[in-house]
C-alpha cells in the first residue's frame, strides 16, 4: 500500500490504463502506429521515474526483522514464500535465507548454507551417517581394550 503513495497520480489512475488500451485497440485495427505508441510509453515512463526521483516521499520497508544476516550483518526482511514465512537478506549479492522460526539455517544444499560450511568448517571428514560413527567408536573401544589385555599379562 505504501508504494501506491510514492508513484505519480497519473500512474495510479484508471484513465491512463484506459487510454493505453484504446491506443492498443486502434493499433490492432490498423488505425494507430505501434512505434508512436511505444515511443510515448517510454517517454511517459521516463517522466514518471523522474517525478518519483525528485519527490520527497521515501519508501520505508515495513517487513524488517530484528534478526541480522549471519553472512553480511544487514537486518533481514520477513517475506512469504512457498514454505511459509522466511527471513531473507535484502542484499542481493548475499542471498541468505532461513525460516522465520527455528534453528534451521536453510536447505542443506543452498548456496548460503554451503558458504557457511566452507567458511566455518575445518574440512575434517566425520563420516556419512550415525551408523558409521558408532561402528568407528566401537572399533576404537575394542582396540583400546585389546591393548589393555596385552599389557595386563
Amino acid at each position: 500500500m505504501q508504494l501506491i503513495g510514492l508513484v505519480p497520480p497519473a500512474l495510479r489512475s484508471p484513465e491512463l490504463t484506459a487510454q493505453w488500451e484504446q491506443r492498443l485497440a486502434d493499433i490492432a485495427k490498423g488505425q494507430g502506429k505501434k512505434n508512436a505508441f511505444m515511443t510515448d510509453i517510454r517517454k511517459d515512463a521516463a517522466d514518471m521515474v523522474q517525478t518519483v526521483r525528485q519527490g520527497e516521499a521515501v519508501y520505508k520497508a515495513d517487513n524488517v526483522s530484528k534478526t541480522k544476516c549471519p553472512m553480511c550483518g544487514r537486518y533481514m526482511l520477513i517475506v512469504s514464500g512457498k514454505k511459509g514465512r522466511m527471513l531473507s537478506c535484502p542484499e542481493r549479492s548475499c542471498g541468505y535465507r532461513q525460516p522465520e522460526k527455528g534453528d534451521d539455517f536453510g536447505r542443506p544444499g543452498s548456496r548460503a548454507t554451503q558458504r557457511l560450511i566452507a567458511q566455518y568448517s575445518d574440512n575434517e571428514e566425520i563420516g556419512t551417517n550415525v551408523g558409521e560413527l558408532l561402528k568407528a567408536a566401537l572399533e576404537k573401544k575394542h582396540a583400546s581394550e585389546g591393548d589393555k589385555g596385552k599389557s595386563g599379562k
